[in-house]
């Protein structure tokens, strides 16, 4: 699955709505771009970003980042206080 000798690093950071903040690859910054991550049941994860496969088990590294604290409330369709104030 790897295409080369090289290792790489993706980072996935996720800001507090649960949107996607940044994907960088290999330091760089590649946000906007298509990537897509997969959780393997054997506790393995995939990647791949900007063209390139990653997989932890050929000894990349995938991260995803997610902020400390509470999460802000996401609701499809709804705005956020509004819904809270009706409940």
């Amino acid at each position: 699955m790897h295409e080369g000798p090289e290792r790489h690093e993706l980072d996935v950071q996720v800001d507090r709505h649960g949107q996607i903040a940044d994907v960088r690859l290999d330091g760089r910054s590649i946000w906007p771009t298509w990537f897509k991550l997969e959780w393997k049941g054997d506790g393995q994860v995939s990647a791949k970003a900007n063209g390139l496969r990653l997989s932890s088990r050929a000894g990349d590294r995938i991260s995803l980042h997610v902020p400390n604290g509470p999460a802000e409330p996401v609701m499809a369709g709804i705005d956020a206080e509004r819904g809270a104030e009706e409940q």
